[in-house]
């Protein structure tokens, strides 16, 4: 290590001819150039960090609906109450049933939360097998799978649950674990009510560059229709360290969902209406102006180069004035003594 910075050294001093200086000088330079490479290599480090496996969503959301898919055995149940039950996603008939039972979601089903008035909440399961056909219309497919169950009722395929909301049961919690989706995609169908995303921020938690130690970025706020989707980094680990957790609340004398989640790692993706969806990503500002540790670097490389540079102006300088005085007095060494000598002779 040490041979190879001594050898880095004497390349710099040939090249650029650094002999011609004074040591101190020399080393001052060759420090200047090490630290503007620092100072570039730095702000390269910062500039390609990218949102990782590391980084912490937190997202307080207002939507209308969302979609859900629980990792399974993991999942928290759900207390229902006041609830109808409607196999095949059809119309609900009949009372509400008032008793308190626990839903249970099946591994891999897809579960769509949304509201359509202040009175209700609407549940809406699909089984993995049921998605798996809607996806792939070619394949051919007529085995029954779980959507879900409430204590030991099962139900297939499909399943919907309406749940009323009154003063004797005002609120319906649900926590979520696994992947969920806030909003949806907003289509032009004039006899379709479109439930969408109402408003929502997301603070972001990354690491320092430096000491690695965690910080917020600037919240990010999602505009109304919009569509935010959680994505897993490693499906493998679904079953031990889920990546999104969260719950929803509805309330009787609200029209939407309010939420708070938070995810782990992976990718979010905002979709904005009439738009592709997008990762989403940190500006250069916003990572630099949120990470003092990074601000304080910055500053830190910046400070002690203009420092340096300095030195080696003012060492320059006294250099040149050097040079300059010994060149005069050179130039007048040579008219002392022809005057001496022109003395001289007239003495003699």
């Amino acid at each position: 290590m040490i041979n190879a910075f001594k050898g880095f050294y004497i390349d710099i001093v040939r090249n650029l001819e650094l002999d011609r200086l004074r040591g101190f000088t020399r080393t001052l330079i060759v420090f200047l150039i090490l630290l503007t490479f620092a100072f570039v290599a730095f702000f390269v480090s910062v500039v390609s960090t990218k949102l990782d496996e590391d980084t912490k969503y937190y997202i307080n959301a207002i939507s209308e609906t969302y979609k859900y898919y629980p990792v399974g055995a993991s999942a928290s149940l759900v207390l229902i109450q006041n609830f109808r039950i409607s196999e095949g996603c059809g119309d609900f008939e009949g009372e509400a049933d008032p008793e308190k039972l626990f839903l249970r979601f099946a591994t891999g089903s897809e579960v769509t939360v949304s509201r359509f008035s202040t009175s209700s909440v609407r549940l809406d399961i699909m089984s993995e097998e049921l998605r798996y056909r809607f996806k792939n219309t070619t394949q051919q497919g007529s085995s029954e799978k779980l959507a879900a169950d409430i204590e030991g009722e099962e139900f297939y395929d499909c399943v919907s649950i309406e749940i009323s909301l009154s003063d004797n049961n005002p609120v319906f919690t649900m926590n979520l674990l696994g992947e969920t989706a806030i909003g949806q995609e907003i289509t032009d169908a004039p006899d379709k009510y479109s439930q969408m995303l109402l408003n929502a921020n997301i603070m972001i938690e990354g690491k320092s560059a430096i000491s690695k130690s965690r910080f917020s970025y600037e919240p990010i706020f999602v505009p109304r229709g919009a569509i935010i989707t959680s994505h897993l980094p490693n499906k493998d680990k679904l079953q031990a360290l889920p990546a999104t957790s969260g719950v929803l609340r509805a309330s009787m004398d609200s029209k939407a969902i309010e939420s708070s989640i938070m995810v782990y790692g992976g990718e979010l993706h905002i979709q904005l209406y009439r738009e592709k969806p997008r990762p989403l990503k940190i500006s250069f500002i916003n990572r630099l102006s949120s990470d003092n540790e990074a601000v304080i670097g910055f500053s830190s490389l910046i400070i002690l180069i203009q420092f340096l540079s300095a030195i080696i102006a003012f060492l320059m300088r006294l250099k040149f004035i050097n040079t300059t005085t010994h060149q005069i007095q050179s130039n007048l060494a040579p008219s002392k003594k022809a005057r001496r000598r022109k003395i001289h002779r007239e003495n003699i």
